[in-house]
């Protein structure tokens, strides 16, 4: 059996259009194949999610990063909801605007707490793809946490990088009794470069793609770090223990899912494992995985779909094969595994 596990071509395919490309070519020659469209936290997630427990779209009236209006998409059943944050505070919801320093993920945190008051119990969030780096505080101010400022007043206006470094205090509040909020994250990187991770990846090493400028970096960090301070500080009476793993995913909005009592799980082994095991498949009848993504690089072996894919082969002695738009990466893989560009692919071109 082919299973062709292929994630989005940013921009271009949708997860479902490049795995129907891909399969294509199997299906006329008569192969048995398992076609699985996978995301890993990034755009997309939600509706894989809503397909694999049966959850409708939903439209409602919302607000992008600046606070002006636009149209959320999520996918909701009778009690779960699951959302991209990519669709409230990515780049079709800045509509290419690159302003990370005035960007709120405030009301990303208002959607949660209103599909809460709703009465949704279970609500997942796909942790990728944002274009806000303000550590998630905007999100905790949305969910209900108070940030006080340094003359003791509560501070009002949704909170950006540019406002971290007026909180003086942060008084939780926790998540209501059997509420479950999970994070599918798209990456694992801390929040701040930590000296125990040899590869210096943080939330900060995406900031330039969301248009930080260099002289505003060492800014950032500092004002990350402060907030990163006072938010443990605020939980430490919670008994909210959260690991470091997934804190800087989706520019701080792993470490504030975390905090606020939530948890994060890889996004592309989840989803991955949440088609496999349904489906009853021993490992001995998978003949090779077909994945892909847009541009194969170094960060697509720490948590991408086609990284997750190559250890999950390499493990099971499964071929893979990662058809992408385009190839930068130069280090090492398995043996089991090979690169190739779609043209390549469609066009029969080893």
């Amino acid at each position: 059996m082919i299973i062709v596990a292929s994630d989005k071509f940013k921009g271009t395919y949708p997860a479902g259009d490049i795995c129907r490309i891909i399969a294509d070519r199997f299906s006329a020659a008569g192969e048995e194949i398992l076609v699985m469209p996978m995301a890993d936290g990034g755009e997309g997630t939600a509706s894989i999610l809503g397909a694999i427990n049966g959850m409708s779209l939903t439209k409602i009236d919302g607000y992008n990063p600046f606070g002006g209006k636009m149209e959320w998409e999520l996918y909701t059943d009778e009690t779960k909801a699951a959302l991209d944050s990519a669709a409230i505070v990515g780049r079709v919801a800045t509509r290419d605007i690159l302003a990370p320093m005035s960007a709120t993920s405030f009301y990303l945190g208002r959607l949660v707490g209103s599909l809460i008051a709703a009465g949704k119990r279970e609500i997942w969030i796909g942790v990728g793809g944002t274009m806000t780096t303000d550590g998630g505080c905007g999100f905790l101010q949305g969910l209900g946490w108070e940030m006080i400022d340094y003359n003791g007043k509560l501070i009002d206006s949704p909170m950006t990088p540019a406002n971290l470094i007026e909180i003086h205090k942060i008084i939780p509040h926790p998540l209501p009794s059997g509420i479950k909020l999970f994070g599918l994250m798209d990456v694992d990187v801390p929040m701040l470069p930590d000296t125990n991770r040899p590869e210096r990846l943080s939330a900060l090493s995406f900031a330039h793609q969301k248009g930080v400028k260099d002289a505003e970096l060492s800014l950032l960090a500092y004002d990350l770090e402060h907030f990163v301070n006072l938010a443990e500080d605020a939980v430490k009476e919670l008994e909210c223990h959260y690991p470091s793993h997934y804190c800087g995913a989706g520019g701080g909005l792993g470490f504030a899912l975390q905090v606020a009592g939530g948890t994060a799980l890889q996004g592309a082994n989840y989803i991955w494992q949440n088609y496999l095991h349904p489906s009853h498949i021993p490992d001995s009848e998978i003949s090779r995985i077909y994945t892909g993504e847009g541009c194969f690089d170094a960060q697509s072996l720490r948590g991408k779909v086609t990284g997750m894919l190559i250890d999950y082969g390499h493990k099971h002695d499964i071929p893979v094969t990662v058809i992408c738009g385009r190839n930068t990466f130069t280090g090492e893989l398995p043996d089991n595994v090979e690169i190739i560009t779609l043209h390549n692919f469609l066009h029969n071109i080893v």
